[in-house]
């Protein structure tokens, strides 16, 4: 059964209130859950995939969600770019997206990829 035929939870746009963050936070861990839960060789839509917010201003505060400090903002970062770099994800997730997805898909993984290369250099520097 493909991992979009279950319920999840979506990461939308709901202001900046911090409690807002924490549950795009909480959804967008519970996504990557749900991933990891499912069967080996399921079917993946890009549908499927926990992505990040496209804008960095947005990425930024679900991303460093509960990190305290600088130090613990560069391991979450660091954590992040792990979990998106295009060859790690190509080798972990890209059998599974459907074929006719699969292209878009490692595009945008590689989009979220420096999207990240970035935030962890504005990290760096205000650390």
């Amino acid at each position: 059964m493909p991992v979009h035929g279950t319920a999840q939870p979506r990461l939308t746009r709901r202001g900046g209130r911090q409690g807002d963050v924490g549950a795009r936070r909480a959804a967008y861990e519970a996504r990557w859950a749900l991933l990891a839960a499912a069967p080996a060789g399921a079917p993946l839509a890009s549908a499927d995939v926990p992505w990040l917010p496209a804008a960095p201003a947005e990425a930024r505060p679900v991303v460093l969600f509960g990190a305290e400090g600088a130090e613990a903002a560069r391991r979450r970062v660091r954590a992040e770019l792990m979990r998106w770099h295009p060859d790690k994800f190509g080798a972990r997730l890209g059998a599974r997206l459907a074929p006719a997805e699969r292209p878009a898909a490692l595009e945008r993984v590689k989009a979220v990829a420096q999207m990240l290369t970035q935030l962890a250099r504005e990290v760096a520097a205000e650390g």
